[in-house]
Parts: structure tokens; sequence; C-alpha cells
């Protein structure tokens, strides 16, 4: 179960580098699952593996990315801290959520082939900034309820605006040609 969790967990890393190193990098995770043992240690296991797999796959796709793609990511992370920004300074919900989607769209007309990634760039703005902006000493005019996390919720219309975006730059390459 762990190997396949593993696998999945490999799909964050770009495709030629899945090809040349996925086979070893499942090795050494299935030799080193089975040297942990109880609870505690299969814990301790899983959290190096996890902080290492944020890590390296983050530093894999940036090393991949074109300066095209570079300059979209920084776009989309301007549009999510936008997002963030009309959050912390507002005491409705859909301002901040129709910038995430109009965001999403944008991005997902400007570059289809990937566009999964422009959503969760952009709406992880929201929920990171009301963790990390109390340090800070901001807070914003309207508490997410339950909590924080509750900002999940606009990754559906992040989704939405993204795929949404794709479905325009195809349906518009078709009328075109």
């Amino acid at each position: 179960m762990s190997e396949r969790i593993y696998r999945l967990l490999l799909l964050a890393y770009p495709a030629d580098f899945r090809r040349e190193f996925g086979d070893d990098m499942t090795q050494v995770f299935r030799t080193r699952a089975r040297t942990a043992g109880a609870f505690a240690q299969r814990a301790r296991f899983w959290r190096r593996t996890l902080t290492d797999w944020i890590a390296s796959a983050a530093r894999e796709r940036i090393a991949s990315l074109t300066p095209y793609g570079i300059m979209l990511v920084l776009v989309a992370l301007g549009f999510g801290l936008f997002a963030a920004y009309v959050d912390f300074n507002n005491d409705e919900v859909q301002a901040p959520v129709l910038v995430v989607l109009v965001a999403s769209f944008i991005l997902g007309v400007a570059q289809p082939r990937q566009a999964w990634r422009w959503p969760l760039i952009v709406a992880l703005c929201l929920p990171l900034t009301r963790e990390i902006a109390p340090l800070f000493g901001l807070y914003p005019k309207l508490p997410a309820t339950p909590n924080n996390f509750a900002t999940l919720l606009a990754l559906i219309p992040a989704f939405i605006g993204a795929y949404s975006g794709v479905a325009v730059r195809l349906f518009g390459r078709a009328i075109l040609d």
C-alpha cells in the first residue's frame, strides 16, 4: 500500500525525471519502508519522505520550466496574492472567489496543456496567506469559518475557471482552423 502511494507521489515530478529516476526512487523507498518498524518509526519515515518529496518535486518542476512557464507561475502567484489581498480586505466571500475564477480562466487560456497547476497555485494562496499573515500581525476582516482550511473550497471555482479557459482556447482554435 505504501509503495502505491509513493508511486502516486512520483507523478508530481516531470515525466522525463520520472522515466530516468522513478524506478530507482521506488526501489530506495521500498528498501527504507521495510526497515521502518513500529508506528512511530513509520510516522517519522513518512514525514521525512513527504518533506523530501515536496522539496525535490518543486525543485525538479522549477528546473523543467521554460522562461514562459516561469513567467506564468509568477503571474499565477501574483493573481493568488491579489486574491488573498481581496479576501483580507473584504467581508464577502464572492469577491476573492471571482478573482480566483477569472485568474484561473486567464491562465487556462494562456497555457492549457498543464491547466491543473494554475488552480493549485492561485487558490492555495488563500489558505496559505491566512496561515502566514497572523505571524506578521495581519488579520482578515472576515474570519474563515469553521477554520482557515475552509478557504480550500476556492479550489472548486479555480478548477472550473482553468478548465473553462482550456475549453475556450480549444474551441477558439477549432473555429479558427
